[in-house]
């Protein structure tokens, strides 16, 4: 839930010296095969909630975003389940603090967020390539930092842009942004979510090769 738009002015950009900070934070499944090979590679992770040993009170999850925005450079935010355009608040979320989201793109290209705004795990062969790049960044200040000049121009909404999302909607199809889509009529909506939209973790050859799965 939320969108990324154009703010009224511009804000000042980060300093190359402002203070970042160490390792990753992860809460799914997919998650926790992603973070044992990180660790396999060098880099640090810290599990937070039921899968991990630290915790942070979800009774004030603002305190929380601070905590990880003080403590942390990157946040692994993985959805519940990989589907197509299947986007949550938890990335929204955690765009609006000075951490990198790691992410996986399905989807997430469609969202309107800047591409350089979040790190996409499928834009690396296997994962290995990602944890050199997030070492990288981990010793580069002025490279991580870039990851933060697009809030110099846009800002994070909790709704679908400055308009109600069915407006968006409208106008989207009214526009022809969607192609073949505005006489197109679902009779089992729950059929269509189910034929190919969602995808499992050991069935696609794309995500078993990436995590390096047999």
């Amino acid at each position: 839930r939320g969108s990324v738009f154009p703010r009224a002015s511009s804000s000042e950009s980060l300093t190359d010296d402002e203070p970042v900070a160490e390792s990753a934070i992860n809460k799914t499944r997919m998650a926790a095969w992603l973070v044992k090979r990180l660790q396999q590679h060098g880099v640090s992770v810290d599990i937070y909630g039921t899968c991990g040993s630290l915790s942070c009170p979800r009774t004030d999850e603002l305190a929380c975003y601070r905590m990880l925005e003080a403590n942390y450079k990157f946040y692994l935010s993985f959805e519940n389940s990989l589907c197509n355009q299947y986007v949550t608040e938890k990335f929204y979320n955690i765009l609006r603090y000075n951490v990198v989201p790691v992410t996986y793109g399905l989807g997430h290209e469609l969202t309107g967020a800047p591409k350089d705004a979040y790190i996409d795990v499928f834009d690396f062969p296997d994962v290995k390539s990602l944890a050199d790049y997030l070492l990288y960044l981990n010793s580069n200040n002025t490279a991580y930092n870039q990851f933060f000049r697009w809030k110099r121009f846009y800002e994070v909404s909790e709704h679908f842009g400055p308009r109600h999302p069915f407006c968006e909607l409208c106008a989207k199809l009214v526009s022809g942004a969607i192609p073949g889509q505005a006489s197109r009529k679902y009779e089992d909506f729950k059929a269509w979510h189910s034929q190919g939209q969602c995808i499992r973790v050991r069935c696609n050859r794309r995500l078993r090769q990436f995590l390096g799965m047999k």
